[in-house]
Formats: structure tokens, sequence, C-alpha cells
């Protein structure tokens, strides 16, 4: 179980990124973006990893193709993976894919 200083840790990097996103500092996005899939792995959550690295991807889908491709393949891959919450990754990279489309 996590603790509640580290729930909030990461509610507040998902916050962080998605308020970035949303003012278009697109690179400031990305990388709270990719700080929060480090934050989700350290904390053994491979969902919030997935939606990290595919929010990510899609931010940098038209500037970064490369980069993006890496980033959601990587993410596709810990879906895959995913043994604990394996709905829920299915799930949050199915949104992803949504807001791509």
């Amino acid at each position: 179980m996590k603790s509640l200083a580290l729930e909030s840790s990461l509610c507040a990097l998902r916050a962080a990124a998605q308020a970035l996103a949303r003012l278009n500092r697109t690179d400031e996005a990305v990388a709270a973006w990719k700080e929060a899939a480090s934050a989700w792995e350290r904390a053994g959550d491979g969902t919030g990893r997935v939606e990290a690295l595919g929010e990510a991807g899609t931010l940098l889908i038209v500037t970064r193709p490369e980069e993006a491709k890496a980033l959601l393949e990587r993410a596709v891959a810990l879906v895959k993976a995913e043994t604990k919450r394996p709905l829920a990754a299915a799930l949050v990279m199915h949104v992803v894919g949504l807001s791509i489309a």
C-alpha cells in the first residue's frame, strides 16, 4: 500500500503534467510526464507508468515522432506485461489512443 505522501506526490506530478499540456507548454509537459513515469515506476504502479508514457508520447507525435513512437511502444509493452491491474492498464492505453485519433 502506498503512503499518503507518495499518493499525493504522484497526483501532483500528474496534475502538473496535465496543466502544462493544457497551457501548450509541451516540452515542460513531456518532462513532467516522464518524471511521473519514473515516480510511478518507483511506486510499483504499472498503470500509472502506462498513462505517463502514453501521454508524453501523444504530446510529441507532431514535433518529435521518433521519440513519440518509442514512448508509445514502451507504454504498450507495459500494458502487455501488467499483472496487477491489466484491465486498468488496457483502459488507460485505450484513452491515450483516443487522444491520438
